[in-house]
């Protein structure tokens, strides 16, 4: 399988990190390894990289534990007020490449 992982902006992951110590709950709509559009409300718990791509690990409002790559996440707003990360400028996920 090959990593066509693209590294997201430094600010975006600061803020991802920043949602993890502060227990935050995000909304985000992402797509999963398949190209699924996904959209939910997720409480951060770890940001961390395996096999060369970067994820975000957290648990849902329905306690099921959720691994998304950063590069997938098409929009992150804070719950509480709405507002969307801060230097996000992409429209909508990134859709991954066919591996065949």
């Amino acid at each position: 399988m090959k990593n066509d992982y693209v590294p997201i902006a430094c600010l975006l992951h600061e803020q991802f990190e920043y949602a993890v110590l502060k227990r935050a709950w995000l909304e985000l709509v992402w797509r999963d390894e398949m190209g699924l559009e996904l959209h939910g409300k997720l409480r951060p718990t770890d940001v961390y990289t395996q096999a060369g791509a970067e994820y975000l690990q957290g648990v849902t409002e329905l306690d099921e534990r959720v691994k998304i790559r950063l590069d997938l996440i098409g929009e992150a707003r804070w719950s509480d007020s709405g507002e969307a990360f801060e230097g996000w400028d992409r429209s909508a996920c990134r859709k991954p490449d066919s591996q065949e």
